[in-house]
């Protein structure tokens, strides 16, 4: 039978209502997401094209992912994480922010095998993931095997790698990405413009001083049997965080992320602030100012040494929204002379009562 032009016209109107309803319906429970893509597929951090059906269950391989799907208001999507120490240690608290539930939420998901442990994120391997039968597997930007990776693959289970985290442009981009993977893309907007804010006012607080700009060294394991560690040009805790307040990085020679360097070299820097933030011990720390090749130091003499122990050391190196914390306790700790508050040189658990001072003192 012949259809007229007004039949067919309206076959055609309820066959496209029909399809965006189906699309509605299908969109809760299938997430993918395109970056100038029409096939259903994201762009990840390492620029491979990754289509997730659901994120209902998802398998974290770094504690820096875990946060920042806490932050998201993604907790109850963990089936799996990694565990290793140190991250899990940090106080639930960040300058100028919502508190994500980061880590007592992880803590006690894992106490109640509601996530499962995963293993150490150094050794993960596809065996321990699939243990959690993760729809989607949301990687760091280290340590990553590619032979894992092909492994969960091959099985269909996607995987998302996110960027290295040596700059603060890659951690607003990895909130997004993983809120894309997640189904919480206006939740990760909220969230980046909430780190831009808080980071912006520590940033205005700092120039507002009109100081002179210190030299400042960032060391890791100052006296280690394994030698000091000193941060260079492209590690975020070293001349990209330093510059950000308005210093300089002492060893900005060094091209590449950290490097060891010797006695020598450090007296040859003369830092007038040194930070280690993975100390040896105090003790350690304190030899600087009374051994007899550095105790001249800028930093020796006007005693401007600090260290970060645990877990005010997980806090200062975590990449994520909790980044907002590395940067206040390094503006403290560079312009200590400016706070209406006394600090311990050495944070531990005490931290958060710097942050909260800090945070009072810099909006008033």
């Amino acid at each position: 039978m012949k259809m007229n032009q007004k039949a067919v016209s309206s076959v055609v109107i309820a066959i496209i209502v029909i399809a965006l309803v189906g699309v509605v319906a299908i969109g809760a429970a299938f997430v993918a997401f395109s970056n100038d893509d029409s096939d259903g597929t994201i762009i990840d951090g390492a620029g491979r094209k990754v289509t997730v059906e659901s994120s209902d269950r998802i398998a974290s391989t770094s504690a820096t992912v875990t946060e920042m799907v806490c932050g998201l208001g993604g907790y109850s999507k963990l089936a799996g994480v990694t565990v290793d120490t140190n991250p899990y240690t940090v106080q639930e608290y960040i300058i100028g922010m919502p508190n994500d539930g980061f880590p007592g939420s992880i803590l006690s998901g894992l106490s109640n095998n509601t996530i499962k442990d995963l293993g150490g994120m150094y050794l993960i391997a596809a065996e321990s993931i699939l243990l959690c039968n993760p729809d989607v597997v949301i990687m760091g930007g280290y340590f990553n095997s590619d032979a894992t990776i092909s492994q969960l693959e091959s099985m269909g289970i996607p995987v998302v790698i996110c960027k290295d985290d040596n700059s603060l442009d890659n951690i607003y981009f990895n909130i997004e990405l993983i809120g894309k993977v997640i189904g919480k893309e206006s939740e990760a907007d909220k969230l980046v413009d909430q780190m831009k804010s808080a980071i912006g006012k520590v940033v205005n607080w700092t120039k507002s001083l009109k100081a002179d700009s210190p030299e400042v060294a960032v060391f890791m394991g100052y006296g280690s049997e394994y030698g000091t560690y000193a941060c260079g040009q492209t590690y975020l805790m070293g001349t990209p965080l330093i510059k950000m307040l308005g210093g300089t990085n002492s060893f900005s020679d060094l091209s590449g992320m950290y490097a060891i360097v010797n006695t020598e070299a450090i007296v040859n820097a003369n830092p007038d602030i040194i930070l280690d933030m993975s100390p040896v011990s105090a003790a350690e720390l304190n030899s600087i100012k009374t051994n007899s090749v550095t105790k001249s130091l800028n930093a020796a003499v006007n005693d401007r040494i600090y260290g970060t122990f645990s877990p005010s050391s997980s806090a200062f190196t975590m990449t994520t929204q909790g980044f907002v914390n590395t940067v206040a306790m390094m503006a403290m700790f560079m312009y200590e002379d400016k706070l209406n508050f006394e600090i311990n040189h050495f944070f531990g658990d005490n931290y958060t009562d710097y942050l909260k001072l800090f945070w009072t003192q810099i909006n008033s």
